[in-house]
């Protein structure tokens, strides 16, 4: 038997649902891959704005004196080598400094100058004993840096390999006069390196510029550190956009559930509680699926003729599917769908606007009659879809069309 009926589409504006997640999915990939894009531009600019440079610092951490003679201390006195340090107007000074590669290129063996060893010199006081190594960044340099000093005050390190950010702490004890102050003084040529700056606290602060922070390291970190950003980026892009939604579909929600009990009070309209599962449709997915519940109830024969063949549809996937997963047939345009007709019958169905009797469809005239009267209340009410603007042309139901064998 040949049907002759060409069953009436849906239009765009009865797609909201289905179409928004199509939307918003698009945007969501669309959005990730346009960051990570950004991202990708950012880490190399940020790679090739460096110029490869060889730094080093001396920073002082700690510059103490053993006793403040200027302080009133009459009751303590500092002996050295027998002698009072008071009666001679003298005092003991510990200080502690690093030495720290600031740039981004490895200091090597090869860029020291045997001739002029790196180190320091003592100005304005005595080196009363071998510096102490306090501290390292790595096993390397505890195994092999090695510092040697003689009596003129000058102290040299051995040549070892200083890779960007690694450093060595040492602590000098130096004695001086009051009249004077002692400092440290570098000494020794590195190639490529023009002097050695020695800081303070205060000057490794104002040194370390945003941009130096922001680009410092290698090609690795840099990579790693724009993946980094672009996914904490993503991540906070995807929340806001999920928290915007769920602000957005609230807001609308409350609007919605406003209009029902502006319904339920109009004297044209009897309130019957079966009728509230039409009406939490509405709240939760607005007025598109009333749509096209309405068009899909035009009558019982109608309907009935789309339930058959969208049956007979999701039979003939469900065997493609399986003759697939049996032969490991897999095409990439291959993808499993579930019946857009058959799911929105089925929440007729749940709602109770649709009754089942076996494999017939019969259609609950009392809620088709309340679902048309609040269609036409929010049309007198210029109500619109409130997600017009993501709809789209997405045909969610499967039309039996002219000559099709049943």
């Amino acid at each position: 038997m040949k049907i002759n009926t060409m069953l009436p589409r849906i239009n765009k504006n009865e797609n909201m649902s289905i179409s928004k997640k199509i939307f918003w999915s698009k945007f969501i990939i669309f959005f990730v891959s346009f960051v990570g894009f950004i991202g990708a531009i950012i880490t190399i600019y940020s790679y090739f704005i460096q110029q490869r440079n060889t730094k080093l610092h001396y920073e002082i951490i700690s510059n103490t004196n053993i006793l403040d003679i200027k302080a009133d201390a009459s009751q303590f006195d500092i002996l050295y080598d027998g002698k009072s340090l008071k009666a001679t107007n003298e005092n003991v000074r510990i200080i502690s400094f690093r030495v720290i590669n600031v740039g981004n290129t490895d200091i090597l063996k090869t860029f020291y100058d045997d001739n002029d060893p790196l180190g320091f010199c003592i100005t304005d006081g005595i080196l009363l004993k071998k510096p102490e190594i306090y501290e390292t960044s790595n096993q390397y340099l505890k195994d092999n840096l090695k510092i040697f000093s003689d009596s003129s005050n000058k102290v040299t390190f051995s040549n070892i390999i200083l890779e960007p950010s690694e450093y060595f702490i040492l602590k000098v004890i130096i004695k001086y006069n009051l009249e004077t102050s002692p400092s440290i003084q570098p000494i020794g040529k590195i190639a490529g390196i023009k002097s050695i700056q020695v800081l303070n606290k205060e000057e490794i602060k104002e040194t370390e510029s945003f941009i130096s922070i922001v680009f410092s390291g290698g090609i690795l970190v840099q990579l790693v550190r724009g993946f980094g950003y672009t996914l904490i980026l993503i991540f906070m892009v995807v929340i806001i956009i999920i928290l915007i939604i769920a602000i957005t579909e609230k807001i609308n929600k409350k609007k919605r559930k406003k209009l029902v009990n502006y319904f339920k009070v109009d004297p044209k309209y009897s309130y019957n509680k079966m009728d509230d599962a039409i009406f939490n449709r509405f709240i939760e997915e607005d007025i598109a699926i009333l749509n096209i519940m309405k068009i899909n109830i035009t009558s019982e024969k109608v309907l009935n003729l789309r339930y058959k063949y969208a049956i007979i549809k999701e039979k003939k996937e469900r065997k493609y599917q399986d003759f697939a997963h049996r032969t490991d047939i897999k095409p990439i345009f291959y993808k499993r769908r579930i019946d857009k007709t058959l799911y929105i019958i089925g929440k007729m169905i749940t709602d109770g606007l649709v009754i089942k009797e076996e494999n017939k469809l019969k259609i609950n005239n009392s809620m088709k009659k309340t679902l048309e009267q609040f269609i036409s209340f929010l049309s007198e009410n210029n109500y619109q879809n409130q997600d017009n603007f993501m709809t789209g042309e997405v045909d969610i139901t499967d039309e039996v069309k002219k000559e099709k064998m049943i």
